[in-house]
C-alpha cells in the first residue's frame, strides 16, 4: 500500500488532543499516536538532532525514488509531552506508521521466506525474492557508506510485501566510506559482483543528480523547530556527493 511521501505530510506535527500507548513495553519510548483524523505516527523520542538527520536522509532518498518511509518533525504540545513524559516544545521525529509483516513466513507462499530463513547471500538473491523495491534495501546499504553514517538503515518489510528504508537516523556522522564495504559485494562464488558494480554506479548517479533546490529541501529546517546540531550537517552532506561525484569518476 503505497505511503504519503513527505512533501504530501505538514513539515511539522504538533500533537494536540491525540492519542498514544506505547509500541513495545512499558520502559521503551517507542510510543504510538493517533491523530484526529485517524493516521498513527511512530516517534523514538530521540531528538531533534536524531530527528533532523534523518529527516535529510528520508527526503533525499524519496527525491531520488527510493522507497524510504516518511519522517516529520514532532513538536510536542503540553499535553502530548504529559503523555509521554517529555517537556513541552520538545523536537523528535515522527514517522508514517506502517503495519510490518510478521517475523516469519505468512504462508507456504510468502516472498520473504527466503529473507526470514537466513538463505538470501547475494545481491541476485535479494532481487530473487520479488519483493516490491527489494533493490532499495542494497542501495541504503551503500547510501550508509557514501553519507558517512554510524550504522546502516534499518530494513523494513510491509505487511503488503514491501521494501521501506527505515531508521536512518546515524546518516551524517562522520566522512564518507569506502562503497565497497557491504555485504552485496560478491556474489554467489564470493567473486567481485557486477551486478553490485553497476548498483553503486546507480546510487552515485542518483545522489550527483540531486538539483540544489532538493538538496535546500532536504536541509530546511521548519519555521517553529529548533535542531541542536552537534555538528553541521551540510558539509557532510557535500562531501558526500563529492565522493559520489569521484566515484563515478573511477
Amino acid at each position: 500500500m503505497p505511503i504519503p511521501l513527505i512533501r504530501e505530510l505538514p513539515a511539522v506535527l504538533e500533537p494536540k488532543g491525540w492519542e498514544w500507548r506505547r509500541l513495545f513495553s512499558e520502559h521503551d519510548d517507542f510510543w504510538i499516536g493517533e491523530d484526529e483524523r485517524g493516521n498513527r505516527w511512530l516517534t523514538k523520542l530521540r531528538g531533534s538532532f536524531y530527528a533532523y538527520r534523518e529527516i535529510v536522509f528520508a527526503k533525499l532518498a524519496q527525491s531520488m525514488g527510493w522507497s524510504c518511509q516518511s519522517s516529520v518533525f514532532l513538536k510536542l504540545s503540553h499535553d502530548a509531552a504529559q503523555a509521554l513524559g517529555r517537556q513541552p516544545g520538545e523536537i523528535h521525529a515522527a514517522h508514517w506508521f506502517m503495519k510490518e509483516h510478521v517475523d516469519a513466513p505468512c504462508s507456504e507462499s510468502c516472498r520473504l521466506r527466503p529473507w526470514l530463513d537466513g538463505e538470501i547471500q547475494s545481491l541476485d538473491d535479494l532481487c530473487s525474492l520479488g519483493i516490491a523495491h527489494i533493490q532499495d534495501l542494497a542501495k541504503s546499504d551503500i547510501a550508509a557508506c557514501l553519507f558517512s553514517a554510524n550504522e546502516r538503515s534499518g530494513r523494513f518489510f510491509s505487511a503488503d510485501d514491501e521494501f521501506f528504508i527505515i531508521d536512518s537516523e546515524q546518516m551524517f556522522s562522520n566522512i564518507p566510506s569506502s562503497l565497497s564495504g557491504t555485504q552485496w559485494e560478491h556474489d554467489g562464488e564470493r567473486q567481485l559482483s557486477a551486478k553490485y558494480i553497476d548498483l553503486v554506479q546507480e546510487v552515485c548517479s542518483d545522489v550527483t543528480a540531486l538539483p540544489a533546490r532538493v538538496i535546500a529541501y532536504s536541509l530546511a529546517i521548519p519555521v517553529g523547530v529548533e535542531v541542536s546540531q552537534v555538528w553541521p550537517v551540510q558539509p557532510l552532506l557535500d562531501a558526500s556527493v563529492q565522493y559520489a561525484r569521484e566515484a563515478l569518476m573511477g
